[in-house]
C-alpha cells in the first residue's frame, strides 16, 4: 500500500495498474485505489484453503470489506467496481445492495477505461473508491 497525499497519474494497460504519486511508484496486476491509498488487490487474499474470487460470481461483500470497508468506510460515498476491459467481471445485485447498507450513496459498475475516467473526474470533489480489474 502506498499513502498519496495528492492525486495519483494513473496509467492502466492489460494486465498492469501503475500509479505515480508524490514520487513514489505503484505497479500491480489489479489494484484498490482508496483516494489516497493504492493497494493491490488479490484475488486470493484469504490464502491457501479458500475460495477466491472469480469472474463469476464476480465481486463479494467479503471483499469489498477486505480491501475498503474494514479500513476506510466512513468519509466514503461513491464505489466503483470495474468489470475489466472486456466486461468479464461479475456484479450481482446484493453486492451493490451491500454497500449501499454500508453507506453508500452511489455504486458505479463500468468497463476498466470508464471506470477510471469517472475516478479521476469525481475525486476532484469527493472521496471515492475504485477496485480496477485490468484484464478481461
Amino acid at each position: 500500500m502506498i499513502g498519496l497525499h495528492e492525486h495519483p497519474e494513473i496509467h492502466s494497460t492489460w494486465g498492469q495498474i501503475r500509479i505515480t504519486c508524490n514520487g513514489r511508484y505503484f505497479s500491480h496486476k489489479d489494484a484498490v485505489i482508496i483516494d489516497s491509498y493504492a493497494q493491490p488487490w488479490d484475488w486470493d487474499w484469504q490464502g491457501p484453503g479458500f475460495e477466491g474470487m472469480h469472474h463469476s460470481p464476480g465481486y463479494r461483500s467479503i471483499d469489498l470489506d477486505h480491501f475498503f470497508f474494514d479500513q476506510f468506510q466512513d468519509q466514503y460515498r461513491y464505489l466503483i467496481l470495474s468489470t475489466g476491459r472486456e466486461n468479464k467481471l461479475t456484479v450481482n445485485d446484493s453486492v451493490i445492495q451491500y454497500a449501499k447498507s454500508k453507506g453508500i450513496l452511489e455504486v458505479y459498475i463500468l468497463q476498466t477505461g470508464k471506470a477510471l475516467e469517472l475516478f479521476k473526474e469525481l475525486q476532484k470533489n469527493a472521496f471515492v473508491c475504485i477496485f480496477v480489474h485490468t484484464t478481461c
